[in-house]
């Protein structure tokens, strides 16, 4: 039985060089061009197996055939191990690249709640294998119950740093925690944007209001939960809320007051998602209130990051807020002489045709004033935010096709010019003479 399981053992190192003759060792190339093998997983593969082999031959040599008998016997079991959890990890890594997949091809407002059920999934199963992997490497050495449960009473051992202990164990119940408090709020988020909230008629501006108070409440229970599971007592918390104060007080003051003025903006909802802001001259829609900013889409596609604490201090014009009707105005001068009432019904007649001009309230026109080289007119329409400079330049081109078939004329700026010649006296009377002696 020994010389049997020597020549195993050399047929095992026989098989090990094989193996790693046939294994080709990754080369790159460096900054002058000259080809450098660079270590591989291959390359580590055969080493391992080398020195697994030329430890047993050793250890058999020695006369501890039992323990040689144990080492091979735990190395297959651990190659078994490695193998099955390389194939799961490549599956789980394969699901989770397709989810990110499906998730960029998904817009962020029609996205469901299948995804973000997957994603926690997978997190879950990421877990799950780790830990079923390391399980599997102990009972692969032959561990037991016993070194089980001491590992156990190892993880669950309390550690002390000043007033608060915890253990290793409570770290993996708080990052789990903290996990299903980040699922459980893009779950909830999602479901009350797409299925509760979808067809209660709210504004999508209070929606998300509401989407984004339930979230912060779920984290704060989260966040909450996980202290409490780490062991933290009342008096911790109350020392973290003085540091917390300190901190604020020397260099965080600026962060707590975007994040309180985002609380603001969420109750109060002087600015919602959606609305057209315009800020320092420009035109943009707000598409996220966040914890520490909003981000205000121009007109141009630019993006605005800005402070929640600037709504909240500064002056912002809210075109659209509970209301996107929107009154705008068309200045047209013309011609002394024109038929006064015929220019008025002809910029009647434009608006009320335009498809995106609203009935109630009507459009109408004002006689503004008499200016010096034209009439001046003023139509005044109602339309709404997102479509208004468009339908001021379809309404400017219906006008001006209307007066040139009406022969309205549009003036430009006339000025008269008259020149007065001054000849002196001396140049009169010489004038004179001559017209006596002629």
């Amino acid at each position: 039985l020994v010389l049997l399981r020597f020549f195993l053992e050399i047929g095992l190192l026989l098989w090990c060089s094989r193996f790693s003759v046939r294994l080709k060792p990754s080369i790159h190339r460096s900054h002058d061009g000259s080809k450098v093998h660079a270590p591989s997983f291959q390359a580590f593969v055969s080493t391992a197996c080398y020195s697994v082999s030329i430890a047993g031959i050793m250890t058999e040599l020695s006369g501890y055939g039992s323990f040689a008998l144990y080492w091979y016997m735990s190395w297959g079991r651990t190659a078994i191990v490695l193998l099955w959890a390389s194939l799961l990890l490549l599956s789980l890594r394969g699901w989770n690249r397709r989810l990110k997949e499906t998730a960029a091809l998904n817009d962020t407002k029609t996205r469901t709640a299948s995804p973000t059920l997957q994603w926690f999934l997978t997190r879950l199963c990421f877990l799950a294998w780790v830990g079923a992997l390391l399980m599997s490497l102990f009972l692969a050495w032959g561990a037991g119950y016993s070194f089980l449960s001491k590992a156990l009473d190892f993880l669950r051992s309390p550690i002390s740093i000043g007033s608060i202990s915890f253990s290793l164990l409570s770290l993996v119940y708080a990052f789990v925690i903290l996990l299903i408090t980040h699922s459980v709020a893009r779950l909830s988020g999602s479901f009350l944007l797409t299925r509760f909230l979808a067809d209660s008629g709210l504004q999508s501006g209070l929606q998300e209001s509401i989407v984004k108070i339930s979230v912060y409440t779920i984290w704060i229970l989260g966040i909450l939960l996980g202290f409490n599971v780490l062991g933290f007592s009342t008096a911790s918390m109350a020392v973290g809320i003085g540091a917390l104060g300190i901190g604020l007080g020397f260099g965080l003051q600026n962060i707590f007051n975007n994040f309180v003025s985002g609380l603001i903006l969420l109750f109060e909802r002087p600015i919602q998602v959606g609305d057209a802001l315009e800020i320092n001259g420009i035109w943009g829609v707000v598409r996220k209130i966040n914890v520490r900013s909003t981000v205000v889409q121009t007109w141009d596609n630019a993006s605005l990051i800005i402070p929640n604490s600037e709504f909240v201090s500064a002056q912002v014009t809210n075109w659209s807020f509970q209301d996107m009707r929107l009154r705008r105005k068309i200045d047209v001068g013309v011609a002394y002489g024109s038929d006064v009432e015929l220019v008025r019904q002809t910029l009647l007649e434009a608006a009320k045709n335009h498809p995106r001009v609203l009935d109630d309230p009507a459009p109408d026109v004002l006689f503004t004033d008499f200016a010096d080289s034209a009439l001046l007119f003023k139509l005044r329409f109602w339309t709404t935010v997102d479509v208004s400079l468009s339908t001021e330049t379809d309404l400017r081109f219906d006008i001006d096709r209307l007066f040139r078939e009406r022969n309205i004329a549009i003036p430009f700026p006339q000025r008269d010019l008259h020149i007065r010649s001054v000849v002196e006296p001396e140049q009169e009377k010489e004038k004179e003479k001559e017209k006596e002696e002629a």
